[in-house]
């Protein structure tokens, strides 16, 4: 009858060479071995064990090692085991596997290979909860061997990775029930605020976001985590907005809330002056007739109206001529003296709102028949307009003679910021604008500068307001 214990007989002996081989090596330095402390768990969450080998640096040169883990494979799965490519580059073979409830990790090299740094993390196991539950378990050291030409190198392994399982728990969307945006305006939302996960952080989940509207826009910054809400220009109306967020697990929570768009009165779209030309030279004996485009009304159900205003002064202090009208044609039956005049039109609705033409216009009206020159009877720097002004204004001058003429802006101080002109002009009036900027093109500061007309024979100057 063959003894029982033969078998477990030389394994023991085995055993106990290997401990007393491995308390003589210790006297020589040791490969050290260990792995995270603590990890958080939940049923179908990967997660990464980290084991850290240190002291290969100082232990020569090796041809293989053996590392066996012990883990409880009705709780868990291992997935993949990665290793650090800078230490095991230049290795034949690395491989892992598991067995029962054993992970074995083994690589070997034909060539004498010189590790001559620490390797720190030197693999990641990566791992898979398999069971919904509540406990404590842990990943431990079973056995670890390395080897070199002589044979096994000293090592010690020491720790246990500690594993907390807890039921997996989905994401909850709440915190909103309507949001409310102004029209023309926008709506930023902290996702933060809105959805949580008590296992997953909010870039681990996948979120979806739609509106149940074409007009209004959704746009999420996965960096600052907000949600922002753009309806189209002039659109208010109500809908739905949707929000879905799911964990790597496929759990999922989400929420339909309303959302309204209020509408706000619209001032009148911007608009332009046509006719006569600006700078245009008329005759008295011929009518005038002012058309401008239409301004868009945003509003449905209001009326636009138009307030017609000329002036021989740009600063329309105090009109020559005012006149309201629903439509964009104006004709002037009672012609004015001749001179430079000066118009705009002011487009405005039943809210009060109102919009400026862009661009205001002069004419130029002489008691010659069939004058087509540009005559002025005296040299004047009328005052800019607009004034105040934020961007441009316009500077308009009259020279009774053709010469050379000088417009330059200076600082209260007397500093040059600007020269709009240095050059020969005809006799007439002209027009130059100023964009409120510098020599070098920046846009210089608000405050009061002055504007300076200059010619061989006279120079005049006036004030204006720039307001940023």
């Amino acid at each position: 009858m063959r003894n029982p214990f033969k078998k477990y007989k030389s394994w023991l002996l085995q055993e106990i060479f290997l401990f007393i081989f491995l308390i003589f090596s210790n006297l020589f330095g040791e490969i050290n071995v260990s792995m995270k402390d603590t990890s958080n768990v939940c049923m179908g969450l990967k997660f990464v064990v980290p084991v850290s080998i240190k002291g290969i640096s100082e232990s020569g040169s090796l041809v293989a090692f053996q590392l066996t883990l012990k883990y409880n494979s009705l709780l868990l799965n291992v997935r993949n085991v990665g290793f650090k490519k800078s230490v095991f580059s230049d290795w034949d073979g690395v491989s892992w596997n598991t067995e029962d409830s054993l992970l074995i990790i083994a690589g070997f090299t034909v060539n004498t290979i010189n590790t001559e740094i620490d390797s720190g993390n030197l693999f990641n196991i990566q791992l898979t909860a398999k069971a919904d539950t509540v406990c404590t378990d842990s990943i431990t050291f079973n056995r670890v061997l390395f080897y070199n030409l002589s044979g096994i190198e000293p090592s010690s392994y020491y720790g246990s990775s500690v594993l907390n399982f807890s039921h997996n728990l989905p994401p909850v969307i709440s915190g909103i029930s309507q949001i409310n945006i102004f029209e023309d305006s926008s709506k930023t939302l902290d996702i933060r605020r809105i959805i949580s996960d008590g296992n997953d952080s909010l870039s681990a989940l996948s979120l979806t976001f739609r509106s149940s509207c074409p007009q209004l826009s959704v746009l999420y910054d996965t960096t600052r985590k907000v949600l922002k809400l753009n309806p189209q220009k002039n659109w208010f109306g109500s809908g739905k907005l949707f929000i879905m967020a799911e964990d790597p697990t496929g759990l999922k929570d989400s929420l339909s809330m309303d959302f309204n768009v209020i509408s706000l009165p619209d001032a009148p779209g911007r608009f332009s002056l046509i006719s006569p030309e600006d700078s245009l030279s008329v005759n008295t004996k011929t009518p005038l007739t002012f058309c401008w485009t239409k301004s868009f009304n945003a509003d449905p159900g209001d009326t636009i109206l138009y307030r017609f205003s000329m002036d021989s002064n740009p600063d329309f202090s105090a009109p020559d001529f005012v006149v309201s009208l629903a439509d964009t044609v104006f004709n002037l039956s009672d012609i004015p003296d001749p001179g430079v005049y000066f118009w705009k039109v002011v487009a405005y609705d039943k809210d009060g709102l109102y919009t400026l033409c862009d661009k205001m216009f002069c004419f130029i009206i002489s008691d010659q028949s069939n004058v087509q020159t540009n005559e002025v009877s005296e040299f004047r720097l009328w005052q800019n307009s607009p004034n105040p002004f934020n961007q441009s204004t316009q500077i308009i001058f009259s020279l009774k003679f053709p010469q050379n003429t000088k417009i330059v802006v200076y600082d209260m101080q007397g500093r040059l910021v600007k020269i709009l002109a240095d050059n020969f002009f005809t006799a007439g009036t002209h027009k130059i604008e100023w964009k409120g900027r510098d020599f070098s093109g920046e846009d210089v500061s608000s405050g009061i500068y002055i504007i300076k007309l200059t010619t061989p024979f006279l120079s005049t100057d006036k004030k204006c307001i720039l307001l940023r």
